[in-house]
Formats: C-alpha cells, structure tokens, sequence
C-alpha cells in the first residue's frame, strides 16, 4: 500500500462546519484554522438538530450523544402565532434510517469540535489561530492574506466562514 501525501489545509472560518472538516482532515493531514473571532467567544443561536446522516458521522468519529449532551428528537410540533397547534409529527428515526436524530446546543456542539479538531485523537491535532481575520485569498496560488499582512500557503483552502470571503470583511 502507498502513503498518502499530506497536504497542508488551511480552513477559514473556526465555527462548526471549519472544526467537523478540521475534525476528519487531521487524521491525514496538516490542518490549520484561521478564526476571527477570539478564542472565547460564544456561538449565537440555540438548538442544531443533527439527523441520521450526522448521528452516524459524529459516532464514527467518536462523537457521542453523551458527550455532546444530546437529546433524541422523537418528532416536533408546528404552532401558529397565538400558540395553537397546527401540526404533531412523530418519528423513529433509528428504526427508518439506522440512527438517531438529536438535538444539540450550539455550543456544546462546538466546544466538542474543538475537542475533537485540536485535542487527543487520531493524527496531528489542528492547529487553530484565534482573532486571525482573512483579507484575502488566491486560490490559484495557494495564498491567503491576513489581516496583519501576512502571508499564508495551502495546499488546500477551505472557506466555512459563510460568505465573507467573496466580501471584505
């Protein structure tokens, strides 16, 4: 069997998409994270609904649903603007697609990832550079410019900041 080439990733963006790609590339390669943001600070929002497809991927890669402090979703509820109930649906999703379908907060979800990208496991931890704002990129060469002018090569470049690098930002 060959070896594979380990390539260096560069990730932009350091939010849940960055950290789960970061999470599966570093078992074969040299991940990099360039986040924004400080290292404290929170992620906005509240529930992520992981179905079947995510539950399977996050098992596989030693993410559990104790360790994400998880629930099971066994269907929802769709209320109208005074609160009544328009619709009940229930579901199993174990027993239709092999897998749970959970509910995680956005943080734990994220502090798990970290865990998970740049803690203990297999391959090379990721490394992760917090308050790293991007100003620009250049695909063709492999270059990213940073907001204290300087530069980065990748082999590889992953946007997961939204759209922020087709706009200043």
């Amino acid at each position: 069997m060959t070896e594979r080439a380990s390539l260096r990733v560069a990730i932009i963006g350091g939010g849940i998409a960055g950290l789960a790609a970061a999470r599966v590339l570093r078992e074969q390669h040299d991940v990099t994270i360039y986040e924004r943001n400080a290292s404290d600070t929170a992620e906005a929002g509240a529930a992520v609904g992981l179905g079947p497809n995510g539950t399977k991927m996050a098992n596989f890669k030693g993410l559990t649903k104790e360790s994400l402090r998880a629930v099971v979703s066994s269907g929802f509820r769709t209320f109208d603007h005074t609160g009544a109930l328009l619709k009940e649906s229930r579901m199993d999703c174990a027993k239709a697609f092999g897998s749970e379908w959970w509910m995680v907060h956005r943080q734990d979800l994220k502090d798990a990832l970290l865990e998970a990208a740049a803690g203990e496991g297999p391959g090379k931890p990721a490394k992760i550079i917090f308050e790293s704002r991007v100003e620009n990129v250049d695909p063709e060469n492999g270059l990213i410019q940073l907001g204290d002018g300087s530069i980065v090569e990748a082999d590889l470049i992953i946007g997961m900041n939204h759209s922020f690098l087709l706009y200043p930002h």
